[in-house]
């Protein structure tokens, strides 16, 4: 098994519209597994072009495997919005313009 592993990602997307934009957004994780435990974290930046905008998140997660099939989890967030931006740590919702929001998870997984 790998005793730890490291990723990274970039994304520069561009926008035209009545004024020229997009984004640019960087990522950098690592996944360490300690016998059944894996231990996840990751750190992202999203930048708005032309903008004040933007978001910095931090998200942790650890993941027990109880069996080849079932594993526990728990999950940890951390999104800081400047400017105006609404960017939230779940995909299903907002915060408020240049407002911060912390989010907890936690749940079974059980694959068929």
């Amino acid at each position: 098994m790998l005793a730890w592993g490291i990723g990274a990602g970039g994304i520069d997307r561009k926008t035209t519209t009545t004024v020229d934009g997009g984004s640019r957004i960087y990522s950098l994780g690592a996944s360490y597994p300690i016998n059944a435990l894996v231990l996840d974290a990751q750190v992202s930046r999203n930048k708005i072009k032309n903008s004040p905008n933007g978001a910095d998140m931090v998200l942790a997660r650890a993941t027990y495997n109880l069996s080849k099939s079932t594993a526990v989890y728990a999950f940890a967030g951390y999104i800081r919005n400047s400017g105006t931006s609404t960017l939230s740590v779940d995909a299903g919702s907002v915060a408020g313009p240049g407002l911060n929001q912390t989010g907890v998870m936690a749940g079974v997984q059980k694959v068929f």
